[in-house]
């Protein structure tokens, strides 16, 4: 089907084509949006910035998952939401194109940005595909496929977004360099090594893939249910034990998951969600290319609220040509790599 493009593709020529000399991101920085999730105290200070829309939508077809505050317990049901909120303005756009009116082809970002720019609402739904949506789903599938390139390309995007001194999680924009310059200035034997290893399956089972710290995640989480009264010698003695029977476990569950047959998703059914997103934006903002383009401004919209609220694609436009943020990082790599 049918998609609007992610901005920039992460098979840009010019990404990475100047290894150990990360200044060379700096022009991607510019074009930064925002992708979660790196902490999700994080996410939502970042997901802020769009809440005035993504919360009237799901409240108008009765979903109430997402908020500015939510916390790790919330994220499945935070995710959930934001899904169907993805896939019903991605086929709202999918419907405009299939009908008469002269849309430009979603293949056509560029030339849609312009066209939708004379409408407030439509505006917005255009960029919160085009630099939230679509690549929220590709760092998903990134980790799950270990594609070492679309996460090194996720990096350069999380670098604008995560330069924070709020939440408690200063530390992250740094490692964002870090591992930009990492990937960048790795010698090419070890960097094989490296992005063939950039995810793991739990399993072995291709598709499954998950982050290096889940084995961490799920020890922790073994510990705290069996481990009774836990000390350090009972937790030695326990992870001692699962040595042994952590992969026996794992080879177990391989040959039983392999021969089974996969669901294409595991997800709930959600459908009629979207569908609903779809109808609420055909009422809201038009049923046909023409009425959608209907010239409407900030003051008027009927999809954020509140109306007047800043556009997140012009903040980060102005942040990174202020050129405060290229210095930020050009000081940081002159601190941690004096000798290039």
């Amino acid at each position: 089907e049918a998609c609007l493009p992610t901005r920039h593709s992460p098979t840009d020529a010019s990404v990475g084509t100047s290894p150990a000399r990360l200044l060379r991101t700096c022009k991607y920085l510019r074009r930064c949006c925002h992708r979660p999730r790196l902490g999700h105290r994080l996410q939502a200070r970042l997901f802020h910035r769009c809440l005035s829309l993504v919360v009237p939508l799901l409240e108008a077809i009765g979903h109430r998952e997402c908020k500015s505050n939510f916390t790790v317990s919330d994220f499945n049901d935070h995710d959930h939401a934001m899904c169907i909120l993805i896939e019903g303005i991605a086929r709202y756009f999918m419907y405009l194109e299939s009908q008469a009116g002269g849309m430009p082809p979603l293949s056509h970002a560029a030339i849609l940005e312009k066209h939708c720019a004379s409408n407030i609402d439509l505006e917005w739904l255009f960029h919160f595909l085009r630099d939230f949506g679509f690549m929220y789903w590709e760092m998903r599938q990134a980790v799950r496929s270990n594609n070492s390139h679309a996460i090194d390309y996720i990096w350069r995007e999380c670098v604008s977004f995560l330069h924070t001194s709020e939440a408690n999680k200063t530390q992250y924009a740094p490692m964002a360099i870090l591992r930009i310059f990492w990937s960048e200035a790795l010698h090419p034997a070890l960097a094989s090594i490296y992005h063939a290893n950039r995810t793991i399956s739990l399993v072995g089972l291709p598709g499954s893939n998950v982050g290096w710290d889940m084995p961490i995640e799920k020890e922790n989480l073994m510990i705290s249910c069996n481990v009774t009264r836990p000390t350090f010698e009972r937790i030695s003695h326990y992870v001692r034990q699962l040595n042994f029977l952590g992969p026996v476990s794992r080879s177990f569950e391989k040959v039983l998951l392999a021969n089974q047959r996969r669901s294409p998703a595991k997800m709930k059914k959600i459908e009629a969600d979207v569908q609903a997103i779809v109808d609420h934006l055909k009422l809201k903002v038009g049923a046909t290319w023409a009425d959608a383009r209907e010239p409407r401004l900030q003051k008027d919209s009927v999809l954020v609220n509140p109306p007047r609220t800043p556009r997140p694609w012009l903040s980060v436009a102005a942040a990174a040509e202020s050129g405060e943020f290229q210095k930020w990082v050009k000081g940081h790599i002159d601190d941690k790599v004096p000798w290039m």
